[in-house]
């Protein structure tokens, strides 16, 4: 666990694909971004913008898309559990993923979420608080290329 309040894991790629790197355009592109809630209250799901791609509830079924993407804002994370927001390209395109999503407590925007699994370049996942006593801290490497895949961010309150 860290007290860092802000967390950014920016990964340049190379431009061109290796023969054993090709993966599935659009599909292939994903996150599975788990949002893991260490306070002692409820926060909600304020706010998720996708500039590219969709996003799915079952991470075996990426065909089966949440429409819109909005449907998802009041969403609960309950204290001391997590919830995932599954995101990807379309399939069989060059557009990859691209979002936003806003998360806080008493309909106070508090923690802000961005990531970019483009189908070329730069893999980015950024985590930073918005408002309020509380961190946030990206929990494993982000992948340098292909899909960022599952990974999750946790948050929690500053110890006074």
């Amino acid at each position: 666990m860290s007290d860092n309040s802000n967390t950014s894991q920016n990964v340049d790629t190379a431009a061109t694909a290796a023969s054993d790197d090709i993966r599935p355009q659009g599909n292939g592109d994903w996150i599975g971004l788990r949002m893991e809630n260490s306070t002692g209250v409820q926060f909600k799901i304020l706010s998720l913008k996708l500039q590219w791609g969709k996003v799915y509830r079952d991470p075996n079924d990426k065909d089966t898309e949440i429409k819109p993407p909005s449907a998802l804002e009041g969403t609960d994370i309950d204290p001391k559990s997590s919830y995932t927001i599954n995101a990807c390209g379309r399939n069989s395109t060059a557009s990859g993923t691209e979002g936003t999503v806003i998360i806080g407590y008493h309909g106070t925007q508090n923690i802000s979420i961005y990531w970019d699994v483009p189908d070329t370049g730069k893999n980015t996942l950024t985590a930073r608080v918005l408002n309020g006593p509380y961190w946030v801290n990206v929990t494993s490497a982000v992948p340098s290329k292909g899909p960022i895949g599952n990974i999750t961010v946790e948050f929690g309150e500053r110890a006074n």
